[in-house]
């Protein structure tokens, strides 16, 4: 692999070039002034010639994926793309939304609530260019994203004993509404999803045993969070069980709601960041990244609630927040030829201040839902939700 044009590596700095970089045995070779092996050895600050300059016997110089002097090549790629896998996790708090009867005057017996969302890991996509811009600098441009999570809850009732939070679970007013109260079936789900761009610009430096190499990075980027979350109620035809027993009782349902909330959340801002290397062996290092940034969160619901006797309500709120962003990476790379290298790693992103769907929910019922009136319904948004993704991650890089 020839170094980047633009780079300085020690060996130029300092004018000493071990055997191996200019295509020479190490063993066997003498200078005018002392055996080459001694000088490489020296340059490589005692850490032994078979793993710093490629002087290697064995498997892993049968075996290994690249030949001499590899540690000492600055860490370089044109193109990566890897595969992510990851969990997603939030601190919601608990919003209850469905219980199991009538919650008189104690807590209900909630059977549909935030507990019940539990997402599973989900494939994403990673990609990044690198372009030189200096010596030992360059531009990079990053993208990602996750194909989503979604999750859901139902509970059913045949004995239609299912009561909303809309009318206090079932008190206000007693019995609940048509729509949502004395219900044979909830419904809830949950889903999102992430996309990412990033631009930054990153310097690289070299220690003179070529063991370790560092980056410092600074830059821009763009994070873009979406929610939703639905809410369906359905009663069927049923004798309203609440009715003094008469010879003929009365009537109730049927009826269907479906109260439905979307959140975007666009972040932009400032971040710098850096990671660090070790070269293992030839061919194989190990390192980790860390990036920290500060963000403006322009943010915005809209709510959209139909039934079937009250028709539709929409609700639109905006609101901006700063907010911040951190990420962790920890990760291992295997040169297989001059062009071709693996890697996979572990990544963990941390997002603050930005609006979750369920948190946007607004349990007080609509005018339009009929009497009684109850509190005034005024619309919100929510920016206090936090996530966390955590997964592995693996890929390519390719250098032509």
């Amino acid at each position: 692999m020839a170094v980047p044009a633009g780079y300085v590596t020690p060996q130029m700095a300092g004018g000493a070039i071990p055997a191996s970089a200019m295509g020479g045995p190490l063993a066997g070779g003498h200078s005018a002034g002392g055996s080459i092996v001694d000088e490489a050895c020296s340059f490589c600050d005692g850490s032994g010639c078979e793993n710093c300059q490629g002087n290697r016997v064995g498997f892993w110089h049968k075996y290994g994926p690249l030949g001499d002097g590899s540690c000492c090549i600055p860490r370089w790629f044109d193109f990566h793309v890897e595969g992510m896998y990851l969990s997603r996790e939030d601190d919601l708090r608990q919003i209850g939304f469905s219980s199991d009867g009538i919650a008189g005057g104690g807590p209900p017996t909630l059977v549909l609530s935030t507990d019940n969302f539990d997402f599973d890991e989900e494939f994403g996509l990673r990609a990044t260019f690198w372009f030189l811009v200096g010596v030992g600098t360059n531009l990079e441009v990053s993208y990602f994203g996750a194909w989503g999570w979604e999750s859901s809850a139902e509970f059913v009732d045949p004995g239609n004993g299912i009561f909303s939070a809309l009318s206090e679970f079932g008190n206000v007013p007693v019995g609940g509404y048509e729509e949502t109260d004395e219900a044979a079936r909830h419904f809830i789900e949950y889903s999102s999803r992430m996309n990412n761009i990033e631009a930054n610009v990153r310097t690289r430096a070299i220690s003179p045993s070529c063991r370790f190499q560092w980056s410092t990075l600074y830059g821009v980027r763009y994070f873009k969070l979406g929610e939703n979350f639905q809410y369906t109620t359905m009663a069927v035809a049923h004798d309203d069980p609440l009715t003094p027993l008469v010879v003929d009782p009365l009537e109730r349902g049927p009826g269907e709601m479906d109260y439905a909330i979307a959140v975007q959340n666009d972040m932009v801002g400032f971040q710098i960041g850096g990671d660090g290397w070790l070269c293992v062996v030839p061919g194989f290092s190990i390192g980790a990244e860390a990036k920290v940034g500060v963000y403006g969160n322009s943010a915005e619901q809209n709510t959209n609630i139909f039934c079937t006797s009250c028709g539709y309500t929409f609700e639109r709120e905006a609101d901006s927040e700063v907010a911040g962003l951190g990420e962790a990476n920890a990760m291992a790379v295997l040169r297989l030829t001059p062009q071709l290298t693996l890697r996979a790693g572990y990544q963990i992103l941390y997002v603050t201040n930005v609006g979750l769907a369920p948190a946007q929910f607004n349990a007080t019922a609509p005018e339009a839902f009929g009497p009684p009136p109850g509190n005034p319904r005024t619309p919100f948004i929510n920016l206090d939700g936090a996530v966390t993704y955590v997964g592995g991650t693996a890929g390519i890089e390719w250098t032509w």
